[in-house]
């Protein structure tokens, strides 16, 4: 937020303080309030925390093609207040796809460190359209069936092979080298 910025809400806030004794421009005070607060909410600033899942089956990688973004994408979202990035990218499989907790499995993955959840493959910061920049963190499960149910977010999905994604057009970078290092834990035996 600018200096101006800042300056004319602590000039609203001093104002509301007024009114509480009795001052009558509550209408001026609140008005002053959403402006700055509207001029606050530049995506340009806005970061958020979130997580996407690389749902694997049978060595094949989910993506989905995003109604907002038009990218193919994992699942993914924004962390809620409450939740480890872990839980976030369960949360997501089971919202955006219809998994149930149950059909997720996030694998153990070198050694998982106590500081390392199950299924972490790494970390990433991207542009989310208007949502801002997203600090995202990625995880791989494995997933019981391909059976998947949209939620409204997507329109379109497939199952593709790690190597299969590198050619994809309309997704990006970032995905196509959680794509590799999937492919790498398949080989392993890591993840199937």
């Amino acid at each position: 937020m600018s200096t101006a910025g800042i300056e004319k809400l602590r000039a609203a806030l001093y104002r509301i303080k007024l009114d509480l004794e009795g001052s009558k421009r509550t209408s001026e005070i609140t008005s002053d309030i959403i402006e700055v607060l509207d001029a606050t909410q530049n995506t340009k600033s806005r970061v958020a925390f979130s997580s996407s899942i690389f749902c694997v089956n049978a060595g094949h990688i989910l993506l989905i093609k995003h109604n907002l973004l038009g990218l193919w994408l994992p699942l993914g979202g924004e962390l809620e207040i409450w939740e480890s990035p872990q839980e976030a990218a369960l949360r997501e499989a089971m919202e955006e796809a219809g998994y149930s907790d149950e059909e997720i499995a996030f694998p153990n993955l070198k050694g998982t460190a106590f500081c390392e959840p199950a299924g972490f493959i790494g970390y990433e910061e991207h542009t989310a359209g208007p949502k801002g920049t997203h600090l995202n963190f990625c995880f791989v499960a494995q997933v019981a069936h391909r059976n998947v149910k949209g939620d409204g977010t997507w329109s379109e999905h497939k199952w593709l092979l790690p190597e299969d994604v590198q050619g994809l057009h309309f997704t990006t970078s970032n995905v196509q080298y959680s794509a590799r290092q999937i492919g790498e834990l398949i080989k392993k035996g890591s993840v199937k």
